[in-house]
């Protein structure tokens, strides 16, 4: 039987997702320690809540996230920042777009808005394979919660 979808997660399953090189990049830019920097927003819990909807709006996300590091850091370089930590997978990508050719697929991430509002600008490839693109703030809680799979498939009008 063929099923009516397959659903790609996006780092470390599309692209390598590299946090030290993202803080790395952070520092470069505000001039703050890398440690530093993972402490305010992921050791903190702040980066969990974003993917858990606690913020629906990609600015007020960039502001807090600026705030929490201490500075105020644009769209751009906080883009600049996220898609320096991401190197594609070409294999995987090719794989994605050969079963859509097939199927339904849809991308499905823990992620935040400013991720979702920006997918275009930090990972075109994978824009370009996925019609359909599924945040985990959309959803109030973030994978592997089951219930957050329920209200994805509710989404997709699946079953």
């Amino acid at each position: 039987m063929k099923p009516q979808a397959v659903i790609f997660d996006m780092d470390d399953v599309l692209c390598r997702y590299d946090l030290g090189r993202r803080l790395g990049a952070l520092s470069r830019i505000t001039g703050k320690m890398p440690r530093d920097i993972r402490a305010a927003i992921w050791d903190s819990g702040f980066e969990d809540v974003a993917d858990c909807g606690g913020y629906q709006d990609p600015e007020v996300y960039l502001r807090e996230f600026g705030q929490r590091i201490g500075y105020p850091l644009s769209r751009e370089e906080w883009v600049a920042a996220r898609h320096e930590a991401m190197q594609p997978w070409p294999e995987m990508l090719e794989l994605a777009a050969h079963i859509g050719s097939q199927v339904r697929i849809a991308l499905y991430t823990n992620n935040g808005p400013l991720t979702k509002a920006a997918l275009g600008e930090l990972f075109p490839e994978a824009a370009a394979v996925f019609p359909e693109r599924y945040f985990s703030f959309e959803f109030g809680t973030k994978k592997p919660d089951p219930a957050s799979f329920t209200l994805l498939m509710q989404r997709m009008g699946l079953a």
